[in-house]
């Protein structure tokens, strides 16, 4: 089964909100967003969506790296890395949280959402 409800983690709000609008357009479910890694988790534990899209550089005390790992390791959701930086040192870093994904921002929403397919769900 493909993920159907995702949540989108990001701190810039139009991006976020134009992301939104695309994956509704597709026919995915979206939880509420959130802004801050310590509100996503909060978010994933009360709507518990299929897959959750991350930016890594959030503002605020959890970083997209540490709240992608707090929400694999509590509740199993598969979290997609979205973020502007590609360098090897910060894609190294986001690896060990063992995201489902990773793609680079400016986004192609196509190569996103075949990304998004290509996850399975039990």
């Amino acid at each position: 089964m493909k993920p159907s409800k995702i949540l989108i983690v990001e701190d810039e709000a139009l991006f976020a909100m134009d992301l939104g609008l695309k994956l509704k357009g597709k026919g995915y479910v979206l939880c509420e967003a959130a802004l801050r890694g310590k509100k996503a988790i909060e978010i994933v534990e009360r709507e518990k969506p299929d897959l959750v899209l991350m930016d890594i550089n959030l503002k605020g005390e959890i970083s997209g790296i540490d709240a992608a790992r707090e929400i694999r390791l509590r509740f199993g959701v598969p979290v997609i890395f979205m973020t502007g930086y590609s360098d090897e040192d910060t894609k190294k870093t986001a690896m060990l949280a063992q995201p489902a994904g990773y793609i680079t921002k400016p986004l192609n929403v196509e190569e996103l959402l075949a990304l998004i397919d290509s996850i399975d769900q039990p």
